[in-house]
């Protein structure tokens, strides 16, 4: 009866440890994956405007379904807030593996970021029956309300050199229905030589278009300039649209090579061959050091002398 029933305790520990690790395994091998795979966005909208941002969800995994999407949106400082009337979370029953699903999000851009609204995307999923969350965001460059230009990039180095050209430069998108005739990118503030700019022409409706300006800076510490936009429109009027203000370290990049002076004495001092009996060691001459050498050698044969007299006396 023993053995009978070791048997089938061996058995069941067996099968426990045999589906428990079968499991674990699965589960760890099988998780789906969700991801952001891409989105869409008008490029010429402005704040306060109703917008939509498409957002694709793709599973990128070649077996599993995902299940109950559950999607989340937000962002800081409520920069980006869903049209009124409508909710910032979304649901999907389900995506097949490989495939994806597209949703369209009514959106208000309320203010941006130095030309630019985040949005964040929290997402919760089942895959294998279990529940797993995942979070991604977006960026996106927004018109200011009231102009033209959409900043897509601005390159300004944050710490340059005394003396040394630096290259500053824009991207931007012109984002009204009407052409921008002699158009210029500015640079002011604390530049040596003052206000720089370089012509860009027209710049066309709803086209990008690339400025850079080389200036340089005579003092150290910290400089503040201002990007604009001038342009005239088709009445000849003048318009400036101020892209940003920055601020850039400027350091002193010379190096002072200190030469250190090596002082040379033209005083004679060599002593002659012929006549060294002048010649000082210490303070004692040669002369004297001989003298006293000679004292102690004679010294030396009167004590040997003296001890060998005395001996043969004995």
């Amino acid at each position: 009866m023993k053995k009978k029933l070791s048997i089938v305790l061996g058995i069941v520990a067996a099968l426990v440890i045999l589906f428990g690790f079968k499991k674990t395994s699965m589960a760890a091998s099988y998780k789906a994956q969700l991801i952001l795979d891409s989105y869409t966005v008008a490029e010429d909208y402005k704040l306060g405007e109703d917008t939509t941002v498409s957002i694709v969800f793709k599973n990128t995994d070649p077996s599993y379904f995902i299940r109950n999407v559950l999607v989340n949106c937000s962002s800081s400082d409520n920069t980006v807030i869903p049209v009124e009337g409508k909710s910032n979370q979304f649901f999907v029953d389900s995506i097949k593996p490989g495939e994806t699903v597209t949703l369209d999000i009514p959106i208000v851009i309320t203010h941006s970021d130095n030309g630019y609204a985040t949005m964040t995307f929290n997402v919760e999923y089942m895959s294998d029956e279990s529940r797993w969350s995942a979070s991604s965001y977006i960026v996106f460059p927004v018109a200011e309300e009231g102009s033209s230009l959409v900043l897509k990039n601005v390159n300004v180095p944050a710490e340059v050199n005394k003396n040394s050209n630096t290259l500053i430069s824009t991207y931007f998108l012109n984002s009204s229905d009407k052409d921008m005739f002699n158009t210029e990118f500015v640079i002011k503030g604390e530049i040596a030589g003052g206000e720089k700019s370089a012509a860009l022409g027209t710049v066309s409706s709803k086209r990008n278009t690339y400025g850079e300006v080389y200036v340089s800076f005579d003092t150290e510490g910290k400089r503040n300039i201002t990007l604009s936009i001038r342009y005239e429109d088709a009445n000849g009027e003048t318009h400036e649209e101020e892209i940003g203000q920055y601020a850039l370290n400027v350091k002193d990049n010379s190096v002072s090579i200190s030469v250190p002076t090596t002082s040379v004495s033209t005083e004679d001092t060599s002593v002659s061959s012929a006549d060294n009996s002048n010649a000082v060691i210490g303070n004692l001459s040669i002369a004297t050091l001989l003298l006293i050498a000679s004292g102690v050698i004679v010294l030396i044969i009167v004590v040997v002398v003296i001890i060998n007299v005395t001996r043969k006396r004995k």
